[in-house]
């Protein structure tokens, strides 16, 4: 099928265009764990925002998801109405508070050793144990009762001499204090 060109005549009305914002999020693959920061990133900057229509923020929330995300929604048209119903389906695979926790909670326990203790890997495995008990603290979990189970499991990923060095310190800063 072909469309015909029609050439505007003075007299037809155009719609007025609107120039989208630039808007730069993390597109959103299926992490079950990154759900959190990318809702609240497109819920305060695209959601909130009064000068964006429904419809383009429907096109919006579509144009940063990848991979699972995407193809669950793809059979919802993109239209202002559906909008609500493309995030009820979002947060209803990927917003399950309970399976969130649980993810972080299964990396910190299944740590393995580090074999090979160069500073970059120290550093990034304990950069990202930090950040997955920020993000328990943020989902409201008391971290502290966790803490007989988790804290071996994440000692033992790094080599027994930064552990022992680390309880040292440890004992002195709290006998300092």
């Amino acid at each position: 099928m072909t469309f015909a060109s029609t050439p505007l005549s003075p007299s037809t009305p155009t719609a007025p265009t609107m120039k989208l914002p630039s808007i730069k999020l993390e597109t959103f693959s299926g992490d079950v764990e990154s759900w959190p920061r990318f809702g609240e990133q497109f819920q305060s900057s695209v959601d909130t925002n009064h000068s964006v229509s429904q419809i383009n923020k429907h096109v919006f929330l579509r144009g940063y998801l990848q991979g699972e995300p995407k193809h669950l929604v793809d059979g919802v048209a993109v239209t202002a109405d559906t909008c609500e119903e493309t995030k009820r389906i979002l947060n209803a695979k990927y917003g399950d508070k309970n399976r969130i926790i649980q993810a972080h909670l299964d990396y910190l326990e299944d740590l393995k050793p580090i074999r090979s203790a160069t500073p970059e890997l120290l550093y990034t495995t304990y950069v990202e144990c930090s950040r997955r008990l920020q993000a328990l603290r943020a989902l409201g979990e008391n971290i502290d009762s966790y803490g007989r189970i988790l804290a071996p499991k994440i000692l033992r990923a790094f080599p027994d001499d930064i552990c022992q060095r680390w309880i040292i310190h440890t004992k002195r800063f709290l006998k300092g204090t």
